[in-house]
């Protein structure tokens, strides 16, 4: 009895999880890695290809061009790869944190990227860059 009360909780996540309205930086990775996307259309085009409905494509587009601003300006990092993942947690604590209103276009691209994580001497990129 407790086996099948276990298998029923465990499809019950998993469901709910499929459900997420959520948009992650590792799916778009995932999906830019197969598709080049660079410019702005391309962009719009991709989310629409991922994303049901109008709030979860400008969701993915926000979400896009702030991952898209961390990798440019963590290229000259020693570890770019580490500075992008630190720039999504971020972006995360920007969003929920700092930010008294829903994150559009405009926050993507000015919240802080900071850079040095490895070196243990943190600057924001800009001033790397």
């Amino acid at each position: 009895m407790w086996v099948r009360w276990l298998l029923v909780l465990q499809l019950c996540c998993f469901l709910s999880a499929c459900a997420s309205s959520k948009i992650y930086w590792r799916d778009i990775i995932r999906e830019v890695g197969a598709a080049s996307v660079s410019a702005k259309d391309d962009q719009l085009l991709l989310c629409t290809q991922l994303y049901q409905g109008e709030t979860q494509v400008h969701q993915c587009r926000v979400e896009m061009t702030a991952l898209f601003r961390a990798r440019a300006l963590c290229h000259a990092d020693s570890t770019p790869d580490y500075c992008v993942r630190m720039a999504e947690y971020t972006w995360r604590h920007y969003k929920s944190h700092v930010l008294t209103e829903a994150p559009d276009i405009r926050h993507a691209n000015t919240y802080p990227v900071m850079c040095g994580y490895q070196e243990k001497s943190v600057t924001p990129c800009k001033k790397i860059n």
